[in-house]
């Protein structure tokens, strides 16, 4: 069983939940270090980190609103510490270049569909991982801080979504599309009403469906305006796509072995080696 972590998801919670405290470097690695305890529990036989390293300019060029409402501003030199640490952990580290953790966690989806796959993250986008009947998504059960139960989350496989959703993983960016999604700033379908909606669910597959309905004339005048803007936002959002003529070049990935000397070094230059004891 292999447990898959989105990366940049979990050091920007990590750090906003060191916001009040004196020694901010510290705190943030600290509360980091604090998601494997509990995660470990699930046994797992490898840990992969993914990080992002997105190029938002083919995503906007369709969807221009495309995440404009992020804060861009990064500390790189903090997640720099960061992925020493899990390099002496000996946890394998991936990066796609110019695209979203998301995507690398669709790839790695595509490629193992017949591993046992545990994804965590607090990007809902990644639920449509757990289609594959292989494939669960761990959803962190507070979303906005880390520092107390990081290891508290929703196990969600295919069974527990349908349960929920009343339609299944692949259909997740259909659904975002027609209601919007605020956190990456994709506008609704026009505010079509939730019966309507849980209609087009069970009839529909794909966006080109539910575009050959007949709205009433507000909506429909706005879909006939945005169309193509519409299309465009769904497929930006659907993870679940063919990855065949991806490159092994095209990924920076660092494996490393546990290297016990190295990490009790670097746990006592941000004096936190009294707190993590490492065996």
């Amino acid at each position: 069983m292999t447990l898959i972590l989105d990366g940049l998801n979990v050091f920007i919670r990590a750090k906003s939940s060191a916001f009040k405290a004196k020694n901010k470097t510290k705190s943030t690695i600290e509360n980091f270090l604090s998601i494997f305890p509990p995660l470990n529990k699930l046994l797992p036989k490898k840990i992969i980190i993914i990080w992002e390293h997105p190029d938002y300019g083919e995503k906007r060029r369709l969807v221009p609103t495309y995440k404009t409402n992020r804060n861009p501003i990064i500390d790189t030199q903090l997640i720099g510490e960061i992925k020493k640490l899990c390099f002496y952990l000996g946890i394998t580290q991936y990066e796609w270049i110019g695209k979203e953790a998301d995507e690398c966690a669709a790839y790695l989806s595509y490629k193992y569909p017949y591993e046992k796959l545990f994804f965590y993250s607090a990007d809902k986008d990644w639920l449509q991982l757990c289609d594959n009947n292989n494939h669960n998504v761990l959803l962190p059960s507070s979303l906005t801080t880390i520092k107390t139960n990081l290891g508290s989350y929703q196990l969600y496989n295919k069974a527990r979504f349908v349960g929920e959703f009343k339609f299944s993983p692949y259909k997740y960016p259909l659904y975002k599309t027609i209601v919007g999604d605020c956190s990456d700033n994709v506008k609704s379908m026009g505010g079509i009403d939730k019966i309507t909606i849980a209609e087009l669910m069970l009839k529909y597959d794909s966006i080109e469906g539910v575009l050959t309905e007949t709205f009433n004339p507000r909506i429909q005048e706005y879909i006939n305006a945005n169309k193509q803007l519409i299309v465009n936002s769904y497929h930006t959002m659907n993870l679940l796509r063919d990855y065949d003529g991806v490159r092994d070049e095209e990924f920076k990935i660092t494996e490393s072995k546990r290297d016990l000397q190295m990490l009790v070094g670097f746990f006592k230059l941000h004096k936190i080696a009294d707190k993590f004891k490492i065996q």
